[in-house]
């Protein structure tokens, strides 16, 4: 009963939090995802909302150390390592956002999430046909991702190759 009474706890405070975080009350927000962090380490939730209320606050360092710990509890490692990822590709780190990435794809090779910002740090780092090939790989898991669709198709138009784009966006309508 005591453990259930925690939860709920935390799940106030996170409500809390996330209230302000809509009206644009970043810190105060910070305040109420620690506390309910504190009431229960475990609570995935608290995390997500401090580490995305980090994120809009551009505290990308401390978003990293709070991800450190939030790999020590129980909830979902794979969301806190894209996070991770994502933070490095704000701070220009773009390799250390790839190896993420990979992390991820190493353990769970159908995540289409993880192929998709993979290709995005690619095409960042100019590496061109490894993001095409990565968008590939998003659409063969996820056939419906609009988003990985149009990115191959401005690679191709990028690299002037009107007539594969053509035939392209054709197969896709």
């Amino acid at each position: 009963m005591k453990k259930l009474k925690i939860v709920m706890n935390a799940a106030r405070c996170t409500e809390k939090g996330r209230m302000l975080f809509d009206k644009g009350e970043f810190e105060e927000a910070l305040h109420e995802f620690n506390k309910a962090i504190d009431l229960d380490y475990n609570y995935f939730e608290g995390w997500e909302g401090k580490l995305m209320t980090l994120q809009v606050l551009q505290r990308y360092e401390e978003a990293l150390g709070t991800i450190d710990k939030a790999l020590e509890t129980d909830a979902d490692k794979f969301y806190f390592i894209a996070v991770k990822g994502l933070c490095y590709q704000e701070m220009g780190e773009l390799h250390e956002a790839l190896h993420m990435y990979e992390k991820i794809i190493e353990e769970e090779p159908d995540s289409s999430g993880a192929w998709f910002y993979k290709a995005q740090v690619l095409l960042r780092l100019k590496e061109t046909e490894l993001a095409f090939e990565a968008f590939s790989k998003v659409i063969e898991i996820e056939p419906e991702h609009i988003d990985a669709w149009c990115e191959k198709g401005e690679i191709l138009l990028k690299e002037e190759r009107y007539e594969e784009a053509l035939e392209f966006y054709q197969k896709k309508r």
